[in-house]
């Protein structure tokens, strides 16, 4: 007799429904908070050396904005979190940029994070939960 093991693509997502399902009855019957938390950070930085050459040193500013956002709900026993931030990086040649030289103006990027996170306690001695992070 041949055992086969059939895998679905669903069936990644049964624990997950599970451990959702477990959550949910935390929230539904122990009274909590709703946590909504706006954050903005700015930043400057002058690199001296920005591109780590020990003969072709340049001075770049690069400055950043990044605005966050979590959102969330806590009970005595459960947490569900989502925590979203943005962060835009401008960089500015200090030096003059000889032509065919890449410009630090074309190195300006955007970076996204979310982190998703959920816990609750079954009993006092165990916590089961859920953590990712994506980029």
């Amino acid at each position: 007799m041949k055992l086969q093991i059939y895998t679905h693509p669903l069936g990644k997502m049964i624990p997950l429904v599970f451990l959702c399902s477990l959550f949910a009855v935390g929230i539904a019957f122990a009274g909590g908070q709703i946590v909504i938390k706006p954050v903005i950070e700015t930043g400057w930085e002058r690199d001296t050396n920005f591109y780590k050459s020990e003969n072709n040193t340049k001075t770049i500013d690069t400055y950043y904005i990044k605005p966050i956002i979590e959102l969330g709900y806590k009970t005595p026993k459960s947490t569900v979190s989502l925590k979203y931030s943005l962060k835009h990086l401008e960089y500015n040649d200090q030096d003059d940029v000889a032509a065919g030289q890449l410009q630090a103006d074309d190195l300006d990027y955007n970076e996204h994070h979310m982190n998703f996170t959920a816990s609750t306690r079954p009993t006092h001695r165990s916590i089961v939960g859920i953590d990712d992070i994506y980029w």
